[in-house]
């Protein structure tokens, strides 16, 4: 006779599922795919979604400088270290954290009714500040971007995030507590860092920007490209750049996130949009 899985234990099932489709696609994909009703992802849309255009890192989103690593992966490594854990080489990485989020949940089966009090707190924080907190712009732009059967990825991920985050919300995470940084006369590091400009832009928009305004565009990183179309036309791309914040906050405004956080990105692409106008 077997038992059934706690509902704990088939939401810890489900997020790890999510988690391995994050990763680059091998043996087991194609039957986790299947057990969530997704066909199986090529390693080619993995490479150019995860690797070249959304990177799913916590700290490039809620860093100043909108950079891997620094003071956000540091606060991310620090919570691992809250729950009793030894951080991995990429405690943000979304893998890790979705991994981390299922792991408190099947540990709830084990604790008593003190210790499960603790461990749901926990998760809850997790999915709050560690998760929701960047994956509010990241999956707006991710939905838009993504070919299937990714784009069903990332609107389960956002349902299950959703559904799970804690009734009373707490602070808003670090990095949307405060006001972005004056842009100053360089406006390119501004403009990619997106918890500074509220904007997720990837080189397939720097590309559409190229082609929608006539100009060449240099490949290589995204400063890099922006800066050879700034170069070519200044005024004409800083338009571009104003519309696309409008656009881009029109696209957060049909999130499905807490309108806390939903504001808290929503303002900054605003602002932007009128800075650059």
């Amino acid at each position: 006779m077997t038992s059934t899985p706690s509902p704990g234990t088939e939401r810890a099932e489900l997020i790890r599922a999510l988690a391995v489709l994050s990763e680059r696609p091998g043996p087991s994909h194609p039957a986790v795919a299947e057990a969530l009703g997704l066909e199986s992802p090529s390693p080619v849309d993995h490479t150019e979604l995860f690797v070249h255009r959304l990177p799913p890192y916590a700290s490039i989103y809620l860093d100043p400088q909108g950079k891997i690593g620094g003071d956000a992966r540091d606060r991310v490594a620090g919570f691992w270290r809250a729950v009793g854990l030894t951080p991995p080489a990429e405690p943000d990485h979304l893998a890790s954290l979705l991994g981390l989020w299922a792991g408190l949940l099947e540990r709830l089966e084990e604790e008593d009714e003190a210790g499960q009090a603790l461990v749901t707190h926990a998760a809850g924080v997790l999915v709050w500040e560690h998760l929701a907190s960047w994956l509010t712009p990241y999956l707006a732009a991710f939905v838009e971007l993504a070919p299937e059967p990714y784009r069903q990825w990332g609107h389960l991920l956002a349902d299950m995030v959703c559904a799970s985050l804690p009734e009373d919300q707490p602070e808003l995470a670090h990095g949307l507590d405060a006001e972005p940084d004056d842009p100053g006369e360089d406006l390119i590091p501004f403009v990619l860092a997106p918890v500074q400009s509220g904007l997720v832009l990837t080189l397939a928009d720097l590309g559409r920007a190229a082609r929608e305004l006539g100009l060449g565009i240099r490949l290589g990183e995204r400063a890099f490209a922006l800066r050879s179309l700034l170069d070519q036309d200044a005024a004409a791309v800083t338009r571009w750049l104003a519309d696309e914040a409008s656009r881009q906050a029109h696209r957060l405004e049909k999130s499905p996130f807490p309108a806390s956080l939903r504001d808290a990105w929503l303002s900054r692409a605003l602002a932007t949009a009128a800075g650059l106008a």
